[in-house]
Order: structure tokens, then C-alpha cells, then sequence
């Protein structure tokens, strides 16, 4: 289910550098489904490695896959928050406006809208 796989991803994040390997494998996948889970991770990570996932999500075809990397940067929980937080301040605006909350967002990425 839906709400199995979100929960893997965000036990892959908690886990930190071992499941980076993983989680950027995800990002390379072809279905943009699997780069929004690998984002999700993000929302749990401590390791400032884990900023490579969101720079690849931000760099993303998918319009979908580069709202999910903007959304996360708002929950980023290590030492490079305020920076990246403050590059990306209108685009994380920009999210805010499409959807009034976060579970919103993240309702619309797991079930679609």
C-alpha cells in the first residue's frame, strides 16, 4: 500500500548513510512515484548526504518530483537548513500557495489529486 511503502522510506531516512545507496537508486528510477518516496526519506535523515536526493529531486523532469524536493527542504533537520532554506525561499512559498498544508502535498503525491 501506499502508506507501507512512505513508511519504509521514512525508516530508510531514520537509518541514515546505509540506506543512501538505496534511496539514490530510487532517484534514478524511470517511475516518478519511487523519486517522491526516495524524497520522503528526506524528511527523517540527520546525514547532510542525504541533500544530494533533494538536489536531484529539484532537478527532476517531473513537476511532481520537484514539488516533493521543495517541500522537504522546509523539514531538512541538519546543519545546511538555514542555507538551503533561504535559497529556495520563494519556490518553497510557491509550495505553500498550491497546497494550504502538508498533508495536502502529501496526500495528493500517495493517492494523486
Amino acid at each position: 500500500s501506499a502508506l507501507g511503502r512512505e513508511a519504509v522510506c521514512l525508516s530508510l531516512g531514520r537509518m541514515g548513510k546505509p540506506a543512501l545507496k538505496t534511496l539514490k537508486s530510487l532517484m534514478e528510477s524511470e517511475d516518478h512515484n519511487k523519486r517522491i518516496y526516495a524524497l520522503l526519506s528526506v524528511g527523517k535523515a540527520s546525514d547532510p548526504e542525504f541533500l544530494t536526493l533533494i538536489e536531484a529531486g529539484l532537478k527532476d523532469t517531473s513537476p511532481k518530483v520537484q514539488q516533493v524536493a521543495l517541500a522537504m527542504i522546509e523539514q531538512l533537520q541538519f546543519p545546511l537548513i538555514n542555507p538551503w532554506q533561504a535559497k529556495f525561499k520563494d519556490k518553497v512559498m510557491k509550495t505553500k500557495e498550491l497546497k494550504s498544508n502538508e498533508y495536502d502535498l502529501e496526500k495528493s503525491y500517495l493517492f494523486g489529486n
